[in-house]
């Protein structure tokens, strides 16, 4: 007969979300490896069937409910890189521009034969 399953939450960033990703965790000092399968959603609930049997000494199921961490709450500035593109963006206009006016020749050398 199985007992009533425990659940954890478990937050992952995103990125980890789209590609998946393996977690560690420690349960009643045994350590134990879930892997998380690429695509997962806030909500999602993975199953390690029967892991209570290693932890507990027995049977049942730990559940994990997985949170999903947004990229957009991981970076507090969410206009920074915009901002460092706008700021690349305007060096290298500058760069092509100052090239420019001194007649640098930004071509690659053409071989000399002969």
């Amino acid at each position: 007969m199985s007992d009533k399953p425990v659940t954890y939450e478990l937050t992952i960033k995103e990125f980890e979300a789209i590609v998946g990703t393996t977690k560690r965790f420690v349960r009643k000092g045994k350590k134990l490896k879930v892997g998380i399968p690429s695509g997962v959603n806030s909500g999602t609930i993975v199953v390690l069937p029967n892991a209570l049997k290693i932890t507990d000494g027995k049977a049942g199921d730990i559940l994990i409910l997985i949170k999903v961490f947004p990229i957009e709450t991981l970076n507090p500035q969410p206009w920074l890189p915009h901002f460092c593109y706008m700021i690349y963006t305007i060096f290298s206009s500058a760069l092509i521009m100052y090239n420019q006016s001194q007649n640098v020749n930004t071509e690659s050398p053409q071989p000399v034969y002969g």
